[in-house]
């Protein structure tokens, strides 16, 4: 028994003493506390960050989502730097494992706070929108990644000086080997000041049609530190040394107001009017996605690429079809200027409803009425031709077109359309509870309709907010 004691009494010992002074009860508490942190950097991340991302997604101010969008990594990363902090408090090591933890956590608030300033600063440029007036947003942009870069040094400078590593002599020794780099970069300045003379003249942007002779024609697609890439007529990238555009005439064709190109398009004997209307709707499909998905539409250099044309005029002879076919609207001289028209449909007339399949199925479609022909336009998602005598005291009668609201809220005496089943009925919501539901006829000949939701089928597809009799 004394050895069992004697066991346990060292167990005890070691438990108590631990690592460096601290014993293993406080490290498991501190495990403990770090990982309830981390539980719940979870739960900010998937229902705070997200609430909020969906909040100012609804919003039209683009600084909101920028806003959002910049902070999302530096909030995620705050509850892990917190928790360490506080899981670290419980932990009273002693020596050089004491000074550790120490530098370990203020590098931990310093990494977090320099992380806040570097995302803060593509929002707050969208703030001050009187620069984009001095400078181009090529130029904004260059700035902008600029600063991003300085402020990653300086985090990083701070993190050292945490460490005990002086950065002084570091940037002594860099200005020495600075000076060397930069007797054999002369080369790379040149660009990088020629950049920055572009940029701040304004010569062209990003997307802009350029001439420079002797040296490129195409589509400048980025501009960068040292050179910028264009995208020439053929489909392939060049990259041009920045001086070249500061030392040359560049000639910017977007910026032209009227110009005229004639162009030879060649086409087999066997291509077809189909042929010709198949990729012209394909284009046309090309477009509407690249505005969905970017913003922005396609310029002709891009559609020439996507769709293997020898150069963008033959791009521009497809455009000028769809817009003589009242699909597109484009503006002269823009490399962008391309939107689409927007098409009225019409609001749907539902007739017969097919059993147990949606209300506006294309089935169940007798025709449209045009928005612009109807003063009843403005709320109403479709029309449903009524059915039967039982709303004549409503003044609803048969073959008259009520018009339905799907989104407006089912309150008691509204005159409802409801599904109950597989069949469409248009009757007055008399009461409604959990147990039982009410619909009344508008006609003495008739009896109420009663319903329990829990054992039948039972839907509301919209409320009727106008009526129109169609004598036709």
């Amino acid at each position: 028994m004394e050895v069992f004691n004697n066991f346990f009494s060292l167990l005890s010992d070691v438990w108590k003493d631990g690592i460096s002074g601290a014993s293993f009860t406080d490290i498991v508490i501190a495990l403990t506390v770090f990982f309830v942190f981390l539980l719940l950097r979870s739960v900010v991340s998937k229902y705070i960050v997200k609430k909020i991302e969906a909040f100012v997604s609804k919003s039209t101010n683009s600084f909101d989502n920028s806003l959002t969008n910049s902070l999302e990594g530096p909030v995620k990363f705050f509850p892990i730097v917190f928790g360490f902090f506080v899981a670290s408090s419980f932990l009273e090591f002693d020596g050089k494992s004491s000074i550790f933890i120490d530098h370990l956590n203020r590098s931990l608030v310093t990494i977090l706070i320099f992380w806040f300033i570097h995302q803060l600063i593509q929002p707050a440029a969208l703030l001050i929108k009187s620069i984009e007036q001095i400078l181009s947003r090529d130029l904004l942009n260059w700035i902008i990644r600029a600063l991003k870069v300085l402020i990653i040094i300086l985090g990083f400078a701070a993190t050292l000086e945490i460490w005990g590593i002086k950065i002084g002599p570091i940037i002594a020794g860099l200005g020495l080997f600075g000076v060397a780099v930069a007797l054999g970069a002369q080369d790379l300045f040149k660009n990088l000041i020629s950049g920055i003379l572009v940029l701040v003249e304004k010569r062209f942007k990003v997307g802009d049609w350029i001439f420079v002779d002797g040296v490129i024609e195409g589509t400048v697609e980025d501009i960068g530190f040292r050179s910028t890439v264009v995208r020439k007529f053929d489909k392939s990238l060049a990259t041009i040394p920045n001086f070249q555009f500061a030392e040359k005439a560049v000639i910017n064709q977007s910026e032209t107001s009227n110009r005229r190109i004639e162009w030879i398009i060649g086409l087999e004997y066997k291509t077809t009017s189909q042929k010709l209307e198949k990729i012209r709707n394909e284009i046309f499909e090309f477009i509407k996605k690249e505005i969905e998905i970017n913003g922005y539409p396609p310029t002709r250099s891009e559609i020439a690429k996507v769709f293997g044309f020898k150069s963008p005029n033959a791009a521009e002879d497809h455009l000028k079809a769809l817009k003589k076919k009242g699909v597109l609207n484009i503006v002269s001289g823009a490399s962008r200027g391309i939107s689409i028209v927007k098409e009225d449909l019409g609001i749907p007339v539902i007739g017969l409803v097919s059993a147990g399949g949606p209300i506006l199925a294309q089935e169940n479609i007798e025709k449209r009425i045009p928005s612009s022909q109807n003063i009843l336009s403005h709320g109403v998602d479709f029309y449903l031709r009524v059915k039967g005598d039982s709303m004549i005291e409503a003044g609803i009668l048969e073959n008259d077109l009520i018009a339905v609201n799907k989104k407006t809220q089912i309150k008691k005496g509204s005159i409802v359309i409801a599904r109950i089943n597989d069949e469409v009925t248009v009757k007055t919501l008399k009461s409604i509870t959990s147990d039982l539901v009410v619909l009344q006829p508008e006609n003495s000949n008739y009896s109420n309709i009663e319903v329990n939701p829990k054992t039948e089928d039972l839907s509301f597809e919209g409320t009727c907010v106008g009526l129109l009799r169609d004598f036709s």
